[in-house]
């Protein structure tokens, strides 16, 4: 019942942005039960997981900067969600696509949420994936937009380094790290962009950057 209300829920949501995934509908064939089929546009194209194995052939140059490009591309769908008071809460390389055309989509809206329900929520659980959640969805804490934030500066070490900063062998090492471990320092990062991502990723939010406006200008 809990994942049929899940799916349910991202078939109903009617998001019109560029950058994210248009929903269609659901298919049910028999109310409660039998099989499920989400219906959404069709996006020919790579996930940024993909991407990120393309660009390991190419300089560290080159790929620094098409990452930024596609990074600074997906921020618009952002900030429409932000902007409407949702929070994804489970942006991931494997998330986010990337069409035939260069368009970045955020995908996989199961996990949209509004702020204020989450606020007015005092029993909440775990949603997102541990490699990229924030501090405070590891405390099972209400979030906003600066949650969103904190992943996407994961997203972002993760595709320039080719590591997950947070990684651990269980779920309550990789929750530790993100309460309490303070981002890995990399060569391959420039000082300003480790700046950037070391901010985006601080463990208080009101450290972070509050908009994704303020970290696309960073």
């Amino acid at each position: 019942p809990i994942i049929r209300g899940f799916v349910r829920y991202e078939a109903s949501l009617r998001f019109t942005h560029p950058n994210i995934i248009k929903m269609i509908g659901l298919c049910e064939y028999t109310n409660g039960i039998g099989d499920m089929y989400l219906i959404c546009e069709y996006i020919p194209g790579v996930t940024f997981k993909d991407r990120a194995i393309q660009l390991s052939v190419v300089s560290q140059v080159n790929a620094t900067r098409q990452v930024l490009e596609d990074i600074k591309a997906l921020l618009p769908g952002l900030e429409y969600l932000h902007s409407r008071g949702f929070v994804h809460r489970d942006l991931k390389p494997s998330n986010i696509m990337i069409d035939n055309s260069s368009k970045v989509k955020i995908m996989d809206l199961g996990t949209v949420i509004l702020s204020d329900q989450m606020r007015r929520n005092t029993q909440l659980d775990f949603v997102g994936t541990p490699n990229y959640a924030s501090p405070e969805q590891v405390q099972c804490m209400p979030c906003d937009a600066r949650s969103d934030i904190y992943s996407i500066g994961v997203v972002v070490y993760e595709l320039l380094t080719g590591e997950n900063p947070f990684n651990g062998s269980s779920r309550e090492e990789i929750f530790n790290k993100h309460l309490y471990m303070p981002l890995p320092p990399c060569n391959k990062l420039s000082p300003k962009l480790y700046s950037i991502i070391e901010k985006a990723t601080r463990k208080n939010a009101e450290d972070r950057f509050s908009s994704v406006w303020e970290l696309d200008v960073a």
